[in-house]
């Protein structure tokens, strides 16, 4: 078993780290033949996987990077605009 990967489900394939959503997962058979994913948290002493949007619009300077990093810009503005619109409109 991969050392930071827990311990792994009957069956297991293999597994995946960061994946198209920034996280890890098994690869498990389902009765039906088919393969699933069952997600799993990294380890953080071995790494860490995360969403990048290199696509995303550039915010306070911040584009390509950690999707986590953009929602914040993101949210931090949609709050300044509700707050600017309260004083402007009240309540």
């Amino acid at each position: 078993m991969p050392v930071g990967v827990g311990e792994a489900p009957p069956g297991a394939l293999g597994f995946i780290l960061g994946d198209e959503t920034g996280g890890s997962s098994w690869i498990v058979p389902g009765a039906d033949g088919e393969h699933y994913l069952q997600p799993f948290q990294l380890d953080p002493a071995i790494g860490a996987t995360y969403l990048q949007l290199p696509e995303a619009p550039t915010i306070d300077g911040v584009s390509g990077h950690n999707a986590a990093d953009l929602v914040e810009k993101y949210l931090a503005r949609i709050e300044s605009l509700l707050s600017e619109a309260r004083q402007r409109f009240g309540k």
